[in-house]
């Protein structure tokens, strides 16, 4: 427990001639003591503690009493301007894990410099530094000031969730109380303009930012407006029909996110029937993208859950997943990866690299296609092929590859680690009526 009453005495010293003039003016000798006599009952420093009140009220005496009481305590500060990557000390698994759980999950973050970085990326890298030292609490004084308010929100809620999933302790101080139902603290520390505060347990009195948050129908308009901000490039996606759905993450009338899902191969593909089951049977979950200002409050995870596949099996595939398992917060289950396609690719003896010939260089692509296709047909439970089958889509894929050039067929094979996540319609269909249950329960 911390608690604070205190007054101020300031004693006059100085005896230079401007001084003396408004000393002599109004009467002002010796000493005196300012209005202000800050006043605090015993305050839990333990889980989140929000200390909010106007300016010039006594937060920061009071964070400095705290500081005092805890000489173990850490104020962040703006790290050396280096790597992303290499400012978090800990293994590189790790630290892409920790960086996209506060909204940083992208390649081009970690490999870029502090300085960079948006005002918004600065201050969830410099809390996530001073959160992840063995300091046993984290002072954060002004915090979130120099950010506009919804980045602060959006900020507020990725390190909330932080710090309840560490265990960590953080004391934070600013004029603003706009972000508190976002960072959802456990004490709040209330001034008012004389220095007196009042102590409660914080109780959330509005929405979530993320509540506010609308998934909609969209286009592939809405996915081209955020391609950019995805780390693996653009979707090729002009002319080719694989009857793609989109969704759109909506706030305020600004697109924030997207997700676009679709058929694994061309729907003008469907005359053979081994491939029109597929189709009929999967879909991909090709992007899920979320604006960079946007990320770390939830936008992907409402996308999963409400930008939902009507087909018996919705099927993700990507590299980020292996550090952040972020499909499973709509839902998804993973794959245990000795069953992924990667996995399989790996386990498949391989000589691409010093192939000698054209010939031999399509004879590896195909390999991975049809391996990727038995993929599909078994984890959508759809069995093999028959023989004749087989040879239409192995006539169908080679076709396609002699049409490519050498390059195209080297850049295309990509059989880099991913994580899989599978989702399955009876599945949310049975969530659904159990929560539909458990409301008529409720009611």
């Amino acid at each position: 427990m911390v608690a604070l009453s205190q007054s101020f005495t300031t004693t006059l010293s100085c005896t230079c001639g401007a001084c003396a003039m408004v000393r002599s003016a109004f009467a002002v000798d010796g000493s005196f003591s300012p209005a202000l006599h800050v006043r605090v009952p015993d305050v839990p420093i333990m889980g989140i503690v929000a200390i909010t009140g106007p300016s010039g009220c006594g937060k920061s005496l009071f964070m400095a009493e705290v500081e005092r009481q805890h000489p173990g305590s850490l104020r962040p500060r703006a790290p050396r301007d280096e790597e992303v990557l290499h400012l978090v000390h800990r293994a590189p698994e790790e630290t892409l894990r920790l960086l996209a759980e506060i909204g940083l999950g992208d390649p081009r973050i970690y490999l870029s410099r502090y300085s960079v970085l948006s005002d918004g990326q600065r201050e969830r890298v410099k809390l996530l530094i001073a959160l992840l030292n063995n300091s046993p609490i984290v002072l954060a004084d002004e915090f979130l000031s120099p950010l506009d308010r919804v980045s602060a929100r959006i900020v507020a809620s990725g390190i909330g969730r932080f710090c309840r999933r560490t265990g960590k302790c953080l004391v934070v101080a600013s004029a603003s109380d706009d972000y508190l139902d976002d960072l959802r603290p456990d004490t709040h520390v209330r001034f008012d303009s004389t220095g007196l505060a009042t102590v409660e347990a914080f109780v959330s009195t509005g929405p979530r930012l993320i509540d506010l948050v609308s998934i909609l129908n969209g286009s592939l308009n809405d996915y081209i407006e955020l391609a950019q901000y995805h780390y693996g490039g653009e979707l090729a996606v002009a002319g080719l029909d694989c009857g793609f759905t989109v969704w759109r993450a909506v706030l305020d009338d600004e697109l924030v996110g997207v997700r676009v899902l679709g058929s694994p191969y061309l729907r003008e593909w469907d005359a053979l029937d081994a491939i029109r089951e597929i189709n009929e049977c999967i879909d991909v979950s090709y992007r899920t993208i979320v604006h960079p200002r946007f990320r770390g409050m939830g936008v992907a995870g409402r996308l999963i859950r409400e930008g939902r596949s009507t087909k018996r099996v919705l099927w993700a595939r990507g590299a980020m997943g292996l550090y952040h398992p972020w499909h499973a917060s709509g839902g998804m289950d993973y794959l245990p990866q000795g069953r992924t396609l990667s996995a399989k690719l790996d386990r498949r003896p391989s000589g691409w690299q010093d192939v000698g010939s054209r010939h031999l260089l399509e004879d590896e692509q195909l390999a991975r296609l049809m391996l990727e296709f038995d993929h599909l047909r078994e984890i959508s439970g759809l069995g093999d092929p028959t023989r004749a089958q087989r040879e239409e889509v192995v006539a169908l894929f080679r076709g396609g590859l002699v049409r490519m050039t050498d390059e195209q067929l080297l850049t295309d094979y990509n059989p880099y680690p991913c994580a899989e996540a599978v989702q399955y319609r009876e599945s949310i269909i049975a969530k659904d009526i159990d929560a539909c249950r458990g409301e008529q329960r409720r009611s």
